[in-house]
């Protein structure tokens, strides 16, 4: 009997046959090779789907199974369409708040029902959702691999830039920073930036649907905010300006997937009627305020700080107006913090209240001895004790509010993902300040070292559960857990200078970087670039009305103004107004936002196409001086 010759199966076929699923490249008459990034011949259990009635798998989509999420060199192209719908599923289930999405659920999966979603699109949505996922491994899942085509494809074809192009590119970018921050991410945000100011999102365009809109506002505010984390505070490396930003603050993430006209308030319009400042806008706001180059001009001027103490004042009295300015739900109390971290805003709640910590922090750390951020040593010898001990006692009751904000936190047992990148930075700031200023802690009660100690342990708990979700955040928590233990060690006083580290001063470097900053190393501490001290007299720091420089006052009137320790009013007074307070002070120039007719803003409901002619670390960590690692 003749026998015949066995058929050899390709690696798609085997691959789809032990999945349960048929062979896309059988004898069928109509198959054929799949187009990149389109759905596949369908699967039996989703023969029946429509546009909008697209029937889900049987499986959650929280339930991407290992067989579905682990395979590092599975093939995009040959998804079931099940499976891709799990993908986006699981993408706008588990993106949170915080990170202003931009993609409109129920249009997105229209349009994918449709088969109109952008290919590059889809795969980022694909790639974003599994590592999303519970069970993300980035060693078994393909979410890199197929970002990385996403990348390839995208750089490939800069010339033809759409609109779904660029958010597939900021998915790109939010994704490979999720692992580790290198210089390709650096510049494709560089890119991201040029390509939005190009096509002039940065500017309202209220003749569009209400949905397109909304996308267009979020997808410019998504690149503004990377922009900040990226920059570092440094201005030079700023891509996205403040005062070029436009548009509308986000609508609230329900109102948006509502489809609802947006309400909310441009950035920096001051009016009582603004009826959808919600927790996500209040954040972008904080984002503005927190970008003023106070700190780093101070350290760069050379001078004593307490010449400046005015814009010191007025700085602090803008965040503690913003701070009151907060609708009663967005408040930090007991009840607030309980029922906010068990709903679906609590990451964005945490992270604007740690946002407020850490600014407080940041505004006065300069005369914290010891630390890579702190002035000269010739400037501490010109500011008053008084002034010192002020600074020091600020960071470190800023550093205990924090710390017990997060451990009541702990308490709660919360389900939300509340920890963050911004999370892990601004605790391992706080573990600094402590470590330097622990000869200010009493002996013994709740602000004791020991009690400390343990309140650190407990929050990195919390810290810790970003390991998996941000790769290169672990050796932030590494260094955190290292710290704990040895806190209060030192036998440096809290007021005795800092020796300069070297024949450069850090002081003078334009670029000075912290350990766990997000800008890429460069050649800067074999040949830093510095401020010749006749440039840049735009952005000295303006001295206060003093007399002279002499800051000896025997009598001890008239010359120090900010109140000393238990004094109620002064720095930490209201300004009044409930207001966020003068913007001016930033450096913009200032736009009645209230009074302008949306209309001149608008550039008409044109086409987003790539023209042909081509036309700014808040979360610096804290750092020794003389330990150029750390």
């Amino acid at each position: 009997m003749e026998r015949s010759a066995p058929q050899l199966a390709c690696k798609q076929c085997r691959r789809r046959k032990s999945q349960g699923q048929d062979c896309v490249f059988g004898g069928e008459p109509g198959s054929s090779s799949v187009d990149i990034g389109m759905e596949v011949q369908t699967s039996p259990a989703s023969t029946s789907q429509s546009h909008y009635g697209s029937v889900p798998s049987q499986a959650s989509p929280m339930d991407i199974s290992a067989g579905v999420a682990g395979d590092a060199q599975r093939v995009f192209e040959l998804e079931s369409r099940d499976t891709i719908r799990q993908y986006l599923d699981t993408y706008f289930d588990k993106s949170d708040i915080a990170d202003c999405v931009f993609l409109h659920r129920a249009t997105t999966i229209a349009e994918w029902s449709q088969g109109k979603l952008e290919k590059t699109l889809l795969k980022a949505i694909c790639a974003s959702a599994l590592r999303l996922a519970p069970t993300y491994h980035s060693e078994s899942s393909p979410a890199h691999n197929w970002i990385k085509q996403v990348q390839h494809e995208l750089v490939n074809h800069m010339g033809d830039m759409s609109v779904p192009k660029l958010q597939a590119l900021m998915l790109v970018i939010k994704f490979l920073f999720s692992m580790r921050f290198t210089g390709d991410v650096w510049v494709l945000l560089s890119i991201a930036s040029r390509v939005a100011f190009t096509k002039r999102l940065n500017y309202e365009r209220p003749a569009i649907d209400p949905v397109r809109q909304e996308c267009l506002r979020r997808l410019m505010w998504s690149i503004y905010v990377v922009d900040k984390v990226f920059s570092g505070g440094i201005e030079d490396l700023t891509v996205c300006p403040t005062q070029r930003m436009h548009i509308r603050l986000p609508s609230s993430h329900h109102n948006f997937q509502l489809g609802s006209r947006s309400k909310a308030p441009f950035l920096r319009s001051k009016s009582e009627n603004d009826t959808d400042l919600n927790v996500l806008a209040y954040l972008m706001r904080l984002v503005l305020l927190t970008g003023t180059r106070y700190t780093r001009q101070v350290i760069l001027s050379g001078t004593s700080p307490y010449l400046s103490r005015g814009q010191l004042r007025s700085l602090d009295l803008e965040l503690t107006s913003f701070e009151e300015s907060l609708p009663d739900e967005l408040q930090l109390n007991e009840n607030r913090l309980m029922i906010m971290c068990h709903s679906e805003e609590a990451r964005t709640y945490t992270t604007l209240h740690t946002i407020l910590f850490s600014s407080r922090c940041d505004l006065h750390r300069f005369l914290i001895p010891g630390i890579r951020e702190a002035v000269s040593p010739e400037a501490v010898n010109q500011t008053p004790r008084e002034f010192i001990d002020y600074c020091q006692q600020q960071c470190l009751q800023t550093a205990l509010r924090y710390i017990d904000m997060w451990s009541k936190v702990r308490q709660m047992e919360t389900s939300s993902r509340v920890g963050t990148p911004t999370f892990a930075v601004v605790t391992y700031q706080f573990v600094k300040m402590v470590d330097h200023l622990a000869a200010l802690l009493p002996l013994h009660g709740e602000s004791s070292l020991s009690v400390i100690k343990q309140k650190f342990i407990d929050i990195l708990l919390i810290v810790s559960r970003s390991r998996a979700e941000v790769g290169w955040v672990g050796t932030c928590i590494t260094d955190i857990e290292n710290l704990i233990p040895r806190l209060g060690t030192r036998h440096t006083s809290p007021g005795s200078p800092s020796a300069s580290p070297g024949t450069l001063r850090l002081q003078e470097k334009l670029h000075r970087r912290s350990k766990h900053a997000f800008a890429p190393d460069d050649e800067e501490e074999e040949d830093p670039a510095i401020r010749p001290p006749e440039s840049n007299t735009d952005e000295e720091i303006p001295e206060t009305s003093l007399e002279s420089t002499v800051l000896e006052n025997p009598s001890g009137q008239d010359i120090w103004s900010f109140p000393l320790q238990g004094d109620e009013q002064g720095l930490t007074g209201s300004t009044g107004d409930g207001s966020l307070g003068s913007f001016s002070s930033m450096g913009y120039p200032l736009i009645n936002y209230d009074s302008i007719n949306s209309t001149n803003m608008v550039f008409g409901d044109q086409e987003l196409g790539f023209p042909l002619d081509p036309f700014d670390l808040q979360m610096n960590a804290y750092t020794d001086a003389n330990a150029p690692q750390y």
